[in-house]
């Protein structure tokens, strides 16, 4: 016998739900983080070696945390809008093939009956 599979479509899309939702919540706080180190940039000074240092070392690290941020919220976002996609396929293929029954019955019920022998 065939094993069905059952989706919850309501499920899935409140799961897309809070997946884009995390990835704006995520994104808002690159957004604030952007800002917060904006404000800072050059308080270690400006052309001493102390402050060449800082930057050479500092630099890198902020611009991996904040392409990280873009990575983590573009991935929630597709994760997310995929996920919605899956749960409208699912509804979309559920009404088909209930279509689809529906008139297969019709047409077995015109059908003339065949005489038992």
């Amino acid at each position: 016998m065939a094993q069905q599979l059952r989706v919850q479509d309501q499920v899935l899309v409140g799961a897309s739900n809070r997946l884009q939702a995390a990835a704006m919540t995520v994104e808002r706080a690159r957004i604030a983080l952007v800002a917060g180190v904006d404000r800072l940039d050059g308080c270690w000074g400006e052309n001493d070696e102390v402050a060449q240092q800082f930057v050479s070392e500092y630099a890198p690290g902020r611009d991996a945390v904040l392409e990280g941020a873009v990575q983590v919220s573009t991935l929630l976002r597709t994760l997310g809008e995929r996920v919605g996609r899956t749960a409208n396929t699912f509804v979309t293929l559920e009404q088909d093939n209930t279509a689809g029954v529906q008139a297969l019955q019709r047409r077995i019920a015109e059908q003339p009956a065949v005489p038992a022998d």
